[in-house]
């Protein structure tokens, strides 16, 4: 299957729910590839909208090229067009990013994507990193907004529509994976950029993301909470913000339990997963998988609020 033949079943924009998509590892820190197949029928049951992979709930930082080609491979192998897949190529130089986003491009990726530079890093030198990825392809690529990106000429945040007039202006910027909890500014690119694919990254905050004009959610937390958060967006689109309120509470008191730090959000999502039949350690050491009253003080957590 090409990439124009997948892209094709596809609609224009991602709206609803995209899971951020874990990479399983064993306890010598191999990949487990036989996973993907796993993970991926899930999501497809659970109905969801996309998948996000090799950020930072992929652990796509501290892998290696290899590693990320193969857990690539794999994903796009098993998902065979099912769900649109967005996958991550930042995090090293651009000459990496471009190597990536070829081989990404060349198995079925639906889109790329990628973190700014480094913090201290300006919305311009972002504009030509961005573009030089984005044009290196023909499928769409997504801004991973994780930090404030800082207009060169006023040392501050840029006013929205420059971001639209120079940043957002580049070809084949087809969205923003936007993790940020400012979302007046959220509102504003959507005002000056109305065609824009916008994907709020806060997981407690969905619904209001979608008030304020996201089209769907990225997160971790949607990795383990994929068909919840499913019906919680279907019920805020319907009209029924009360049950979409609760469905949120719901899933932030899960989320208030990953984000112990004993827990840590990576290996919590796996001890779910795993406690699903669905096999994997995080890349970097946890103590949580070895704490078995700490799991199941995660899981009863997870059981008492999730609607699957």
């Amino acid at each position: 299957m090409t990439t124009q033949e997948t892209k094709a079943t596809y609609p224009a924009k991602i709206t609803g729910i995209v899971p951020a998509l874990v990479t399983p590892f064993d306890d010598k820190g191999d990949l487990i590839l036989a996973s993907a197949e796993k993970l991926i029928a899930k999501y497809v049951k659970e109905r969801a909208d996309g998948l996000y992979m090799l950020g930072y709930t992929g652990e796509g930082w501290c892998m290696s090229m290899e590693e990320r080609k193969a857990w690539t491979e794999a994903v796009l192998k098993a998902n065979a067009g099912q769900i649109p897949v967005i996958v991550h190529v930042g995090y090293g130089s651009l000459d990496e990013a471009l190597e990536l986003t070829k081989h990404a491009v060349r198995h079925g990726a639906y889109a790329t994507s990628s973190v700014p530079l480094s913090n201290s890093a300006t919305m311009q030198d972002n504009t030509v990193y961005f573009r030089a990825i984005a044009e290196a392809s023909e499928v769409p690529f997504y801004i991973y907004w994780n930090q404030e990106i800082v207009d060169s000429d006023t040392g501050r945040r840029p006013l929205a529509s420059k971001l639209a007039d120079e940043l957002l202006a580049c070809r084949n910027i087809g969205g923003i994976k936007y993790t940020d909890s400012n979302f007046y500014y959220l509102e504003r690119i959507r005002k000056y950029k109305p065609e824009l694919n916008l994907l709020t990254g806060v997981d407690s905050m969905v619904n209001a993301g979608a008030l304020l004009g996201a089209d769907g959610a990225i997160g971790l937390l949607q990795s383990v909470t994929c068909g919840h958060m499913r019906t919680m967006w279907d019920a805020y689109q319907a009209g029924d913000l009360e049950r979409a309120h609760q469905l949120q509470i719901r899933a932030n008191n899960l989320y208030e339990m990953l984000d112990r730090p004993e827990i840590g959000v990576i290996a919590g999502a796996k001890a779910i997963l795993a406690h699903e039949g669905i096999e994997g350690l995080p890349k970097q050491p946890s103590g949580l998988l070895s704490n078995p009253a700490l799991v199941k003080e995660l899981l009863d957590v997870y059981q008492a609020n999730i609607v699957n």
